[in-house]
């Protein structure tokens, strides 16, 4: 009976990990051509929805934009690509200064990408934020 069950549990994972393998290759390959352009969306986090607009660069750089209400935010910089993720490296970043206060720049971010297929991005970002955009061009 013992041996019964470790069959089993080793062709449930066998079927989990072809299962996993074939969404992943049903997916469009992340690449800087594939990405290039410009692309609109949001972020959403902890119940707020903030507008944007991404131009992702075929040399590896990106421009961002992001609007909540009447704060605009914009930054730039160079984004990796491994995998299912894209890191996004902050060189560049605006207002410095909002409302009379000094700025710090916004932190690097990685998205962790659950589809995407070549018009359409979607996924996470740390435990609690998600993304979606759409090409626009």
């Amino acid at each position: 009976m013992a041996v019964s069950l470790v069959r089993r549990w080793i062709v449930l994972q066998g079927m989990a990990s072809l299962l996993a393998s074939t969404a992943a290759w049903a997916q469009a390959e992340l690449s800087e051509a594939a990405l290039s352009g410009v692309w609109r969306g949001y972020v959403e986090d902890v119940g707020f929805r903030i507008n944007g607009e991404l131009i992702f660069r075929r040399n590896g750089t990106y421009q961002r934009m992001h609007q909540l209400g009447q704060l605009m935010t914009w930054a730039s910089g160079p984004y990796r690509i491994a995998e299912n993720w894209i890191h996004f490296e902050v060189e560049d970043y605006e207002p410095k200064r909002y409302l009379g206060v000094d700025q710090a720049p916004p932190p690097s971010e990685t998205w962790m990408v659950d589809y995407f297929d070549g018009r359409q991005i979607e996924g996470r970002i740390g435990n609690s934020a998600q993304f979606s955009y759409r090409k626009a061009d």
